[in-house]
């Protein structure tokens, strides 16, 4: 199933001036052919300031010269981007994405087309907590 890529980034000031935050990002992707409706998978990851950045994260535990091992745990999991995920309508064969971008955020967006496979006789009601039908 093919996968749509793009790759987005917060305005950065060449001057140097101080970094956007809450920057908003309006994509249109092509997700499957011109005529496919449905809906599309979106994985998103990011770093930033806030996500993906061991550096703050070395800053805040005091930029210890030698990190024990809990730091270096630490400092690790701080280096894992931020993973989210969503459905969004295809129509026309596109999906329109909006992206809000923290202050120095890069973020990775993946489409893939959904083909629900769900078979007939499901029903998230016998799920626990999610219906009032008990077996």
């Amino acid at each position: 199933m093919p996968v749509v890529h793009t790759l987005a980034r917060a305005p950065a000031d060449p001057a140097g001036g101080e970094p956007v935050g809450g920057h908003t990002l309006r994509l249109s992707l092509p997700v499957g052919a011109p005529d496919a409706r449905g809906s599309a998978f979106a994985r998103r990851r990011s770093v930033g300031e806030d996500a993906g950045n061991p550096w703050a994260a070395w800053c805040e535990v005091g930029r210890p010269l030698a990190p024990g091992d809990r730091q270096l745990d630490a400092l690790r999991e701080a280096a894992e981007p931020a993973n989210s995920h969503r459905s969004v309508p295809v129509a026309g064969g596109r999906a329109d994405v909006d992206l809000v971008l923290g202050r120095n955020e890069v973020t990775l967006p993946e489409l893939t087309p959904v083909v629900d496979e769900t078979p007939e006789w499901w029903s998230d009601s016998r799920l626990l907590g999610l219906g009032t039908e008990q077996s």
